[in-house]
């Protein structure tokens, strides 16, 4: 079997928006708001892509999702 990586992000969600919205915080202390399902699957995507967007941007670049990276 071949050996695989991992990574552990947490999602915090705002319980009554509506589209839902919140954060997805990764492994390094960056978090990164979202706001639909589009934008949070992009921001899963970006996690199993280690941290890069599919055309190579960094998170927060210029093909970043508006929401940004926040500190």
């Amino acid at each position: 079997m071949p050996d695989r990586t991992s990574t552990r992000v947490t999602v915090e969600i705002e319980l009554d928006a509506e589209p839902i919205c919140g954060r997805l915080c990764d492994g390094t202390g960056a978090s990164t708001a979202f706001r639909g399902w589009l934008e949070l699957v992009s921001l899963f995507e970006q996690a199993r892509a280690g941290g890069r967007h599919a055309d190579g941007e960094s998170p927060g670049g210029a093909a970043g999702t508006s929401s940004g990276v926040v500190p």
